[in-house]
């Protein structure tokens, strides 16, 4: 590879300051934030946490976004407020241009009434030991009010012919007077009516204003004589190092007894005991014309401008430094006390944290700078945008150009890392690796490198592996030699990575352009993005600080994230880190932290970054009830009911006004406290009777919250019927009702009694005489029932026809009311012997009515008509009941018949003729059941034009012929309460069908019995069983 030498130009100049300027953040605040006038004259704070303004037009309360303005209207003595103090009891007083005394209590504003007619304006207000307040005005001598007693005591003559310009009280009794010839100092008697005149220092100088800094003495401002300081006991002031020429308009102190001096000519100076810091235009402050200045509770100066309305400057976290002609820094290396800024075509080289010593290093050619490293042997390596890479020795001010390839992509250098032997320069074409004696490696897609566009590259010096950071899926590594990948998601997503940098936590941190910030830590990856807190999620680069925060810079933000606690704190606009940073452009040393941006160099002091340990003021705003507004007080009383409550709250932190956050307790109601939230309002629903406690928290944008504050006490009265007289009185009530009511019922059941006892004997005579009819009329009514059973009994066929046609044969026959709906029927004519069972429809008396027509049908079918076939026989019978039913009429129809079985035997020939209307026949013949059906349809009913079908069969000795109606297998009983049903008649046929009839009888008889047990008879029941002999 070719190298050739350039001739390299070394500025050794010292820059002045006017090359790289600091420059502070003020922001402002005039007419359109509410000022009715932007000519400032005073500024304190009140106890509520309100920036307080005087102006020439009215008093301006501040909450941090917006001014209201009060006026006469309001109770102002004068709408000119020229002087604002607050006292020890926090009562803030107000001077006025015409002599005028207001003060502000809380949120009251009064005029407060001067014995004495001023008529000049008042230049200074002040505070004694013992509480009283000393006026200054500026033609009308002085005065003091105490506001216990009300006395008003003047002093005029000592100051004739003067113009008196402050006033301040120091030491013990000692009263320094500003004027237009001197500075005087006065001793106050013990009854504080008389001044005792003790000394006058700077006569014939304009003391302008005069501030009193503790234990160093009073602080001396004069018109374009300087700054003086009066040390105790001190026989003349010190002249401080300032320009004489100030036009001095104010002093305050802060909390570390820092001067700040406001001129009218030359901004503000700050005098510490280690420098001092002058605010004017070239550095930030929108206007010379300064006058007064004012540090709040949380270290804020608010300064107050003569035409320019107020300016706030918080305390410097940041300070910026603006680079001559608004020059871009691209990036940014520390090393020792060395710093080095690179410009599009140069590097600085910095000495100083004052930027005392300043080398410019100009190298012939180089244009677009994008990257540097300083490797281990003072080589300063630069690479350009188009223009290659460069290597500048800083001990010989010379350098190189070195061509990597000739191919146009690899011109553009993007970062540059090493490890003390070994340079890596990340392009357009990949990843180059420049070894010892310069050996060129080069990695590419075809390596195995996850993108040819190589952003970022940093090496981990602990584990020995350049991480390397593309527009790609995954994280690109070399590890001993050996190019490797981690994907950074499952799903394949590109990453943009802008910057690597690994952190204390051994965790490999990447910035990505568009997805937040990567941890790679155990071999996994972790995201932080806008979800947890993140300004953005582009981000340009990242950095860790002594206290093991991580910082990331974005367009216009600072991200800083606790790695511990994941909090995010996020710095913008009102911090003073609204900058375009630049990408990679980070570097730390020390406590601080420096970001290029694309116009200048931006430092984090870590060091003034302390916590805002003040809480903001907290406060109630508005309290609604029921969607009403009351007055706010901390006490609220009401009926009983049930009430909704809303609580607006105030959280004053003037330093970041728009972060407050709250957390809210209400005793007796919240189980606890709730989370902290932006959210002023405070909603509670349905709250009945009790005594709840508010308590609530206001936190400031570090995380400091105050006390536990109870703002509201809030009762709501019980309701009558809760309290314990009401349940005295109710019981009361309760055992006189009871008492009463039970007389009364004692008196009514008497009453009553003797009313039943008449109505009984009346009823019962009713009643007997009832029973007996009904006894009668039952008494009738059974014996008919049995007179008909008698009448029944006889149709039937005797027992002894029965058993001598079929010897061997058995009826069991059991009506279950008396009489029954079934019967059996028997006749003979030559050698055929004729038998029906008959089941007619219903039981009891209906049933019985039936039986006794279907056996008289029956008979004179046989007898009469000489029908004698089965078939014929049942037709016959079902036209015949059908007739006798009236079955054609048209308005009437009945459902009435009956089942019934009809066996014609002729035992000489061994035939049995049968039909059947729906009653089965069960034959056994050696034992093998035969079950025979008949017709599905019954005699009589709703059908007509029925056939019923004649079966012919072989008889012989031994066989067993059983027929029944259906109140045998319909009975209940048994263990499940179920019928016994025909499967259950087939397991008893099969036990018994071999044994002798009258053994069967007896089974037949008793297992019926067993199976009923308690249950009521179901229905008639008719068995017939018939033994061939």
């Amino acid at each position: 590879m070719a190298y050739f030498r350039l001739f390299v130009l070394v500025c050794l100049q010292l820059l002045s300051i006017k090359g790289i300027s600091q420059y502070y953040q003020f922001q402002s605040y005039g007419l359109e934030a509410g000022l009715s006038d932007p000519f400032i004259y005073s500024i304190t704070q009140d106890d509520r946490g309100y920036l307080l303004v005087g102006t020439g037009e009215g008093l301006g309360v501040f909450d941090g976004v917006s001014f209201e303005m009060k006026y006469t209207s309001d109770s102002l003595a004068e709408d000119f407020v020229s002087q604002l103090f607050k006292s020890k009891q926090g009562i803030v007083w107000m001077g006025h241009k015409e002599g005028g005394i207001s003060y502000l209590q809380g949120d009251v504003i009064k005029s407060y009434p001067v014995n004495y007619e001023i008529n000049s304006i008042i230049t200074g207000i002040s505070e004694d030991d013992q509480g009283v307040v000393w006026f200054a005005s500026q033609q009308g001598g002085v005065f003091h009010i105490d506001i216990k007693s009300g006395d008003q005591v003047m002093f005029l003559d000592e100051f004739s012919g003067k113009n008196i310009n402050d006033i301040a009280i120091a030491g013990d009794k000692e009263l320094f007077i500003a004027t237009n010839s001197g500075l005087e100092h006065y001793y106050l008697s013990d009854s504080q009516n008389e001044l005792f005149f003790s000394d006058r220092y700077l006569e014939n100088y304009d003391i302008k204003k005069i501030e009193n800094i503790g234990r160093e003495g009073i602080a001396i401002g004069t018109s374009q004589s300087g700054l003086f300081v009066l040390a105790p006991g001190a026989d003349k002031p010190v002249k401080q190092e300032l320009p004489e020429d100030m036009l001095i308009k104010d002093l305050c102190l802060d909390d570390e007894n820092n001067i700040y001096v406001s001129t009218f000519n030359m901004g503000i100076y700050k005098l510490g005991q280690n420098q001092t810091v002058h605010y004017d235009e070239a550095n930030g402050l929108p206007t010379p014309n300064i006058q007064t200045a004012f540090m709040d509770r949380e270290g804020t100066m608010w300064v107050g401008s003569f035409g320019g309305g107020v300016y706030k400057h918080s305390r410097e976290v940041f300070t910026y430094y603006l680079m001559a002609s608004n020059l871009e820094v691209r990036d940014v290396v520390v090393e020792g006390e060395a710093m080095y800024i690179a410009s599009s075509n140069k590097v600085l080289k910095i000495l100083g944290s004052d930027f005392s010593s300043i080398d410019t290093v100009t190298v012939e050619g180089i244009r677009n700078i994008t990257c540097m490293y300083l490797d281990r042997k003072e080589n300063l390596w630069v690479g350009s945008e188009n223009n290659g890479l460069f290597v500048i020795d800083l001990n010989t001010r010379t350098a190189k150009k070195w061509s990597l390839t000739s191919d146009y992509l690899s011109s553009t250098i993007n970062d540059i890392s090493g490890d003390g032997v070994r340079v890596w320069v990340g392009t357009y074409n990949g990843l180059y690796e420049i070894g010892e004696s310069n050996a060129l490696n080069h990695y590419d897609i075809t390596s195995g490198l996850s993108h040819n566009t190589v952003n970022c590259l940093f090496y981990d010096d602990e584990d020995e592996i350049l991480y390397i950071g593309t527009e790609s899926s995954e994280l690109s590594m070399i590890e001993n030699g050996h190019l490797s990948g981690k994907r950074y998601t499952d799903n394949f997503s590109l990453l943009d990575i802008y910057h690597i940098d690994k952190l204390s936590d051994g965790g490999i941190y990447l910035a990505s352009y568009g997805d937040g910030v990567f941890r790679f830590l155990d071999g996994n990856f972790e995201q932080f993005s806008t979800s947890q807190g993140l300004a953005s999620n582009f981000c340009y680069g990242l950095i860790e600080d002594i206290r093991k925060n991580l910082w990331v810079t974005h367009n216009g933000y600072l991200s800083r994230v606790d790695i511990e606690t994941l909090e995010i704190k996020v710095f913008e606009e009102e911090d003073g880190a609204n900058k375009a940073y630049q990408k990679s452009a980070i570097a730390s040393n020390g406590s601080d932290i420096w970001y290029g941006s694309q116009d200048g160099l931006l430092k984090y002091n870590g060091n003034t970054d302390v916590i805002n340990l003040a809480p903001p003021v907290l406060g109630v705003t508005e309290i609604k009830v029921d969607g009403d507004s009351i007055e706010v007080v901390e006490q609220i009383s009401l009926a009983a009911g049930v009430y909704d409550f809303s609580i607006g709250l105030r959280g004053l932190s003037l330093k970041h006004p728009k972060d407050v956050q709250f957390s809210h307790f209400l005793e007796n109601y919240d189980k606890g406290w709730s989370e902290i939230s932006p959210n002023p309002v405070i909603k509670f629903n349905k709250l009945s009777d009790g005594e709840y406690f508010l308590k609530v928290r206001a936190f400031n944008d570090d995380g400091q919250g105050t006390e536990e504050i109870m703002v509201l006490s809030i009762s709501i009265a019980m309701p009558y019927w809760k309290k314990w007289w009401f349940w005295v009185l109710m019981f009361a009530v309760l055992i006189v009702s009871v008492y009463w009511f039970v007389k009364f019922r004692e008196r009514r059941l008497i009453v009553l009694q003797e009313e039943l006892e008449k109505e009984l004997a009346i009823r019962t005579k009713e009643v007997m005489f009832q029973k007996e009819r009904l006894e009668a009329t039952n008494k009738d009514i059974t014996d008919s029932i049995n007179y008909a059973k008698r009448i029944q009994d006889a149709v039937l066929p005797e027992d002894t026809a029965f058993k001598t046609l079929f010897p061997e044969s058995f009826v069991t026959y059991r009506p279950r009311d008396i009489v029954s709906g079934d019967f059996y029927w028997i006749n003979r004519r030559g050698d055929e012997i004729l038998v029906a069972c008959g089941d007619c429809t219903g039981h009891g008396v209906p049933g019985a009515f039936l039986s006794i027509i279907g056996q008289q049908l029956l008979r004179e079918i046989y007898d009469i008509k000489h029908i004698e076939q089965p078939d014929q026989i049942i037709t016959e019978l079902d036209r015949s009941i059908g007739y006798m039913m009236n079955r054609e009429q048209e308005d009437f129809e009945t459902k009435d018949g009956m089942d019934v079985t009809v066996c014609s035997f002729n035992f000489k020939k061994g035939k049995l003729k049968w039909s059947s209307a729906v009653r089965p026949l069960i034959m056994y013949r050696n034992g093998e059941r035969s079950f025979l059906r008949g017709n599905r349809r019954s005699v009589g009913g709703d059908h007509k034009d029925k056939e019923f079908e004649l079966f012919e069969m072989d008889i012989q000795k031994g066989d067993v012929f059983y027929m029944f109606s259906d109140g045998y297998p319909d009975q209940f009983g048994g263990p499940a309460k179920k019928k016994l049903k025909i499967t259950g008649l087939f397991e008893i046929l099969e036990e018994i069908n071999e044994l002798g009839i009258e053994e069967q009888e007896r089974i037949i008889n008793s297992r019926l019995v067993e199976w009923q047990g308690r249950h009521p008879q179901t229905d008639d029941i008719l068995f017939m069983a018939i033994k061939i002999t």
